[in-house]
């Protein structure tokens, strides 16, 4: 995510108080947001040599597969229930404007800004049309501008993609909750043989070859809404045995982590094509508990919740920090390390700080007039 809609189920049509949250939610998108945060700042200020590229890597890896099966689970829902009232091309419009009505206007800000503000002031105009689109990384590896958009092409492709073919599946195919449950299995294994095929074929990186290369990773969200699926289908289940589904998720992370330390990453089949999968399956795992989890008091528990709702803002804002930062790594590598805590003191600041502004005074009001569109 996602990182992209409020951990709401399902969302309803207007903002509720925080009270009506589902904490464990909120709990891991804010886990997903710091995990990213935390590996750019170890890759922007080194203050442990001992930390390599791989172990901070792993980080940001982790936290955007968080968002991709959060918001697979959040928004399946939503497209769930609508298409189950009604499987019509006027239900999956809805759904998509209220989407982008969530979505956009806080990428549009932050592309403006990247690209009049940041790209201006480095005399960067590696950036083009295709961005408006979400095509910059669709196929081939994206330029280095406004680099943190390359999961949220993902997660608009989806949503496009998926909800045709979900729709599609609703209208020639009954019972309903079979139908979507037939869409999702195609979904993923077409996405996934897709993948295997074009590793085979072209011997990609890992990173920026397939996991940030959107046709191969659509599959990646599917995963939330499988989970979604489920609780739909299953809930006296989804509710039952929500214990062995963490254990079982617990034992398929360990196992993708060992996975990610014990391979080389560029030249395995394995990591290019299952690791993904294994890592979106253990997420989906684990949420059962962590939908039980539906409040919790205190300042750590009202810390997290923040955090959660400004985790879309505060992903592309810390971007952007990112981004011209590391045109000038070269200046933040010579400071000392009372200097460079200091420095990383400062872009938290700045970055929480102007995520907390764009919520506030655009994020919420966009968002409010999506609520008001009929």
């Amino acid at each position: 995510m996602s990182h992209t809609s409020a951990a709401y189920v399902p969302i309803p049509t207007a903002l509720p108080p925080l009270e009506t949250r589902v904490f464990g939610l909120d709990l891991l998108r804010a886990v997903a947001i710091s995990l990213v945060i935390i590996c750019h700042v170890i890759l922007l200020f080194p203050l442990r040599e001992s930390v390599g590229v791989e172990n901070a890597n792993v980080l940001g890896f982790l936290g955007v597969e968080l968002f991709f099966v959060l918001s697979g689970f959040l928004i399946g829902q939503i497209l769930l229930r609508d298409l189950s009232r009604s499987p019509t091309f006027q239900t999956l419009r809805h759904f998509l404007i209220r989407r982008w009505f969530r979505t956009l206007p806080n990428y549009l800000l932050f592309l403006a800004i990247s690209a009049f503000g940041v790209g201006y002031l480095t005399s960067e105009r590696d950036y083009g049309w295709k961005y408006l689109f979400f095509l910059q990384n669709m196929t081939t590896p994206m330029t280095p501008f406004f680099t943190v958009s390359w999961s949220l092409s993902i997660e608009e492709w989806f949503y496009i993609l998926y909800g045709i073919v979900a729709l599609t599946f609703a209208r020639i195919l009954r019972p309903f909750k079979l139908s979507m449950t037939l869409c999702v299995v195609t979904f993923i294994l077409i996405f996934t043989a897709l993948r295997w095929s074009y590793v085979a074929g072209e011997n990609p990186s890992w990173d920026d070859g397939v996991r940030k290369i959107t046709l191969y990773r659509l599959d990646a969200i599917a995963y939330g809404v499988a989970a979604a699926l489920y609780k739909f289908t299953f809930p006296s289940s989804w509710n039952s045995y929500r214990k062995q589904f963490f254990f079982l998720a617990v034992v398929l992370f360990i196992f993708s982590l060992v996975i990610y330390f014990s391979i080389d990453l560029d030249h395995s089949l394995l990591a290019r094509v299952f690791l993904f999968p294994l890592v979106s399956s253990s997420v989906a795992l684990m949420l059962p508990i962590l939908d039980s989890w539906k409040a919790s008091q205190g300042v750590v528990a009202a810390s997290v919740t923040r955090l959660s709702i400004w985790s879309y803002s505060l992903y592309l804002s810390h971007g952007i920090l990112v981004d011209k930062l590391s045109i000038r790594r070269d200046i933040l590598l010579q400071l000392d390390r009372t200097s460079m805590t200091v420095t990383i003191i400062g872009f938290l600041a700045i970055a929480v700080g102007s995520a907390a502004l764009v919520y506030r005074f655009f994020e919420r009001p966009m968002t409010g007039l999506r609520d008001r569109w009929r």
